[in-house]
C-alpha cells in the first residue's frame, strides 16, 4: 500500500513538472509573438516581458509622485488659485509638449489647444498679444527656449504676456502693441537665429526682436558646441535606421579652458550674426542673457522647487558674458538676478514661477523703452 502511494505521489510530482514546464514553454512562445522578442535585450521573452511590465509598473509610480509634487509647485508659486486651476496648467503643459517636424530647423511645438495653454505653428499664444492704443503699430518677436515659451505657466503667465500687459498700462505709449511669442522648448541661441531667418521669409517684419537665451546654451552644451539642434541625433539615427536615446543634460566638470571658450564664442558669434542679420533689415534687437538656478543663488538651498544640481559650466561661461557685453546697448545681462531673491523664482527644476516672469517681463520692458 506504502509503495503504490509513493508511486501514485511520484508520478502526479512528475505529472505536475511536465505541465508547468508545458505552460512555460507556450507562455514562452505566446510572449515571443506578442512581445516582439527580436528586439529584446534578454534570451527569452518571458524575461523580457517580466522585466518590461515591472519597468512600466515603477515608471507608473515615478509619474504619479512627479505629477503631486508637480501639482504641490503649482501651488506653492500660485496660493490664490484654486487647485482645479494649478493642476490643469501642468496637465495641460504635459499634453502640449509634443513636437512635430519641420523643414530647416527640425522641430516646433505640435499645435494644441487647451483652457491655459494654447499653441499654432510657432507661436505660443499671449494674453494680451494685441494692445490697441494708436494708428502706429509696434510689432516684437520673442525667440527662446523653454522658459520663454512658458513652461509650466499658463498663457497669461508668460513673460511675453506679462511685457503686453506692462505695456497696456503704460500710459505713455502710444503706439498698438503686438506680440509673438515664437519660443520652443529646446531651442538655444543659435536654433533661434535659424528660425528667425525662416520667420523673415514668412511673416511681415517686427520692429524688434528679443532674444531671451543662457538655460539651454550652457545647461546642454553639446548642441552649443556642435550648433546642432537637440534632436539632431534622433533625426540622424532614423536616417541610418538605428536606434538611440534623445540627448541627456550633462553637468559634466572636466570641460577645459579651451571647450569653455568655444562655448562662449559660438554664442557671441550667434549674437553677432543675429545682429547683423536684423540690422541689415532696420530691425531694431535685444539679447537677453537670463537667469539660471545654477549660477548666482545663494537662496538655492532653501528654495524648495526648483534644481539643486550643480552645473560648473554657468560659473565659467556667464562672468565672461558679463563683462564681453557690458557695453553694449543692445544687451541685457540677467544672470544675477537671483543674487537677493528669497521668495519663489521658479515652478519646477529650471522653468520660472509667474510671479518671476512677471519681474523679468518689467525689466526687459524698461530696456526696451529705452531702445524706441
Amino acid at each position: 500500500m506504502n509503495k503504490s502511494s509513493n508511486r501514485s505521489t511520484l508520478r502526479n510530482c512528475v505529472y505536475t513538472a511536465i505541465s508547468l514546464l508545458v505552460l512555460l514553454v507556450l507562455f514562452e512562445v505566446l510572449a515571443s509573438i506578442f512581445y516582439y522578442h527580436e528586439y529584446g535585450k534578454r534570451k527569452l521573452a518571458l524575461a523580457e516581458l517580466y522585466y518590461t511590465v515591472k519597468t512600466n509598473i515603477i515608471s507608473a509610480r515615478e509619474i504619479k509622485e512627479k505629477k503631486k509634487i508637480q501639482y504641490r509647485n503649482q501651488q506653492l508659486v500660485r496660493p490664490d488659485s484654486s487647485s482645479s486651476m494649478n493642476q490643469a496648467v501642468y496637465d495641460e503643459t504635459i499634453a502640449a509638449n509634443q513636437f512635430v517636424y519641420e523643414p530647416w530647423v527640425g522641430f516646433r511645438n505640435k499645435d494644441f489647444s487647451g483652457r491655459y495653454v494654447n499653441t499654432s505653428g510657432f507661436e505660443r499664444k499671449s494674453i494680451p498679444a494685441f494692445v490697441q492704443k494708436g494708428a502706429d503699430t509696434l510689432t516684437i518677436w520673442f525667440l527662446g527656449g523653454s522658459t520663454l515659451f512658458g513652461f509650466n505657466v499658463a498663457d497669461a503667465e508668460t513673460i511675453p504676456s506679462r511685457f503686453a500687459d506692462l505695456y497696456w498700462k503704460d500710459s505713455t505709449q502710444k503706439k498698438t502693441l503686438r506680440i509673438k511669442n515664437y519660443a520652443v522648448p529646446y531651442y538655444y541661441s543659435y536654433h533661434e537665429y535659424r528660425l528667425l531667418s525662416l520667420l523673415l521669409e514668412r511673416e511681415p517684419q517686427p520692429d524688434l526682436v528679443v532674444f531671451v537665451d543662457g538655460l539651454n546654451d550652457f545647461w546642454s552644451y553639446g548642441n552649443t558646441y556642435d550648433l546642432k539642434p537637440y534632436f539632431s541625433e534622433k533625426v540622424a539615427a532614423f536616417m541610418n535606421q538605428q536606434q538611440v536615446t534623445v540627448p541627456s543634460i550633462t553637468n559634466d566638470t572636466r570641460l577645459t579652458d579651451a571647450q569653455t571658450d568655444t562655448l562662449a564664442r559660438h554664442y557671441i558669434q550667434t549674437v553677432a550674426l543675429a545682429k547683423q542679420l536684423l540690422t541689415n533689415k532696420g530691425i531694431k534687437s535685444l539679447f537677453v542673457l537670463q537667469p539660471v538656478p545654477f549660477y548666482n543663488y545663494p537662496n538655492r538651498n532653501n528654495d524648495p522647487v526648483c534644481s539643486k544640481n550643480e552645473y560648473p559650466v554657468f560659473a565659467k561661461v556667464y562672468p565672461r558674458l558679463e563683462t564681453y557685453f557690458r557695453n553694449d546697448s543692445s544687451y541685457l545681462f540677467l544672470g544675477n538676478q537671483l543674487e537677493h531673491e528669497t521668495g519663489l523664482p521658479f515652478v519646477d527644476a529650471i522653468h520660472y514661477s509667474p510671479a518671476f516672469s512677471n519681474e523679468l517681463a518689467v525689466l526687459m520692458y524698461q530696456k526696451v523703452k529705452r531702445l524706441f
